[in-house]
């Protein structure tokens, strides 16, 4: 007599529910989040609709998940930044730029979905930003002017604005242009030298020292 199959295990649920979130974000990197459906994902992960259903219920409870697995990260780098006085907001930078690198599905949803789009997941966003995010970051930035290793004249507020647009306006470049009239390279070590260019930036501006 065959054996019916069971529920999975652990191990095999959690294997099953991260190939889904993968199919998720590679999937919402190239399209819009009205355009991805639920069918879309179960595809692209070789799992049924059903089983999607199961782990996530729906689309905006999967995206709900990728976005608090991003969240989750970012907070907890910079506990990490600020729990060390060798650290600072350029080891932010750094690991914020590396934490894009691996998840470019993220700042692809931000330029399509946050900065000109009208999703209804735009305000959810921008609330996490301004009441988990900016907060710990301008509090940072205000420590390093408090050590003097900024200047007192900056403006934590118009520093933190820099910082997101250093970080961020590439990904809009590539969600958002026809065409990337920078010639930007994508690539991981094209990214890396770019996350080390833009800590020079922050730190030093174009005029000789």
């Amino acid at each position: 007599m065959k054996k019916r199959a069971g529920r999975p295990s652990l191990g095999e649920a959690y294997k099953i529910q991260e190939r889904i979130l993968a199919a998720a974000a590679k999937l919402f990197e190239v399209y819009n989040f009205k355009a991805v459906s639920i069918r879309q994902i179960a595809e692209e992960a070789d799992v049924s609709v059903a089983m999607v259903s199961y782990y996530f219920v729906d689309k905006a409870g999967l995206f709900a998940h990728l976005l608090d697995q991003v969240f989750s990260k970012i907070q907890e780098q910079i506990k990490v930044i600020d729990a060390d006085e060798n650290l600072s907001i350029i080891d932010f930078i750094k690991s914020y730029s590396n934490l894009l690198i691996e998840n470019p599905w993220f700042p692809v949803f931000l330029a399509k979905e946050v900065y000109f789009g009208d999703s209804a997941l735009k305000a959810s966003v921008l609330s996490r930003y301004s009441e988990d995010i900016n907060p710990l970051l301008l509090d940072m930035i205000n420590q390093e002017i408090e050590k003097g290793n900024f200047r007192e004249d900056i403006d934590p507020k118009f520093a933190l604005i820099t910082i997101g647009s250093l970080l961020h306006h590439p990904w809009t470049i590539k969600a958002t242009a026809t065409k990337d009239s920078s010639n930007l390279s994508y690539t991981t070590e094209a990214m890396e030298k770019l996350m080390q260019h833009n800590c020079k930036m922050f730190l030093y501006g174009v005029t000789e020292r």
